[in-house]
């Protein structure tokens, strides 16, 4: 919902007309089941009146669940959707050889193949390894922290912690890619600032260069 309101709020400039605004449709791929009453794989949320489902306030929220767990996967064979290949992907990817995820890839998208290449570059990438083990590790510590100050009724301290949590995943959010999409060590002094900075909101709008900027150098410049 969070990411679904930024991406909606997103398309409109200062002063433009609400008319500016168009349907933001969120795929949410789960890989366990949020719940356990439903049967299909995929299923949909919509804002519709309680006791009357088939009337939808608006068509601007959409909500689309994929759940890939075994004892649903099976329902992608009846799936006739672009999505499926990128299901297929994301479920199998890590429980299938590189052979058989050759074959089963063979007849599908390229963007699919390319994904599955830059999956496989990845896992052999000692460096990018050492990144995702850090924020694992980040993970941990934060939420054992935060259920720890729970526990004890540290009101306060969750709410600092939450913020200062959010304000690190953003950082590592910036240095996983850089490093992934220049293929280089973050310059020190780049990586100095990032740390420095205690705005949240900075933070998020420097991720989002970062995944889409054309040089490390127009990243830096950014940063002045």
């Amino acid at each position: 919902m969070y990411y679904w309101a930024k991406a909606y709020i997103a398309q409109m400039k200062q002063g433009e007309d609400y008319d500016t605004l168009m349907p933001v449709v969120v795929i949410v791929v789960a890989c366990f089941l949020l719940n356990k009453l439903i049967e299909e794989l995929r299923y949909d949320f919509a804002i519709t009146v309680v006791g009357h489902p088939e009337i939808v306030l608006t068509e601007d929220f959409q909500m689309q669940i994929m759940e890939l767990v075994e004892e649903k996967i099976d329902q992608l064979k009846k799936m006739n959707s672009p999505l499926c290949p990128w299901l297929e992907f994301f479920y199998y990817g890590n429980k299938k050889s590189e052979d058989e995820m050759k074959v089963l890839l063979e007849s599908g998208d390229s963007a699919v193949k390319e994904a599955y290449d830059l999956f496989l570059k990845y896992n052999q990438d000692e460096e990018m390894r050492q990144l995702e083990e850090a924020r694992q590790q980040y993970l941990h510590d934060y939420n054992t922290e935060i259920n720890h100050a729970k526990r004890e009724g540290h009101a306060e301290g969750v709410a600092v912690g939450k913020v200062q949590g959010e304000i690190e995943r953003e950082a590592i959010a910036i240095f996983r890619s850089l490093t992934w999409r220049f293929q280089m060590e973050i310059p020190q002094q780049v990586e100095e600032k990032i740390r420095g900075i205690a705005s949240l909101e900075r933070l998020e709008k420097l991720a989002s260069l970062a995944f889409n900027c054309d040089s490390i150098e127009e990243f830096s410049k950014a940063l002045k």
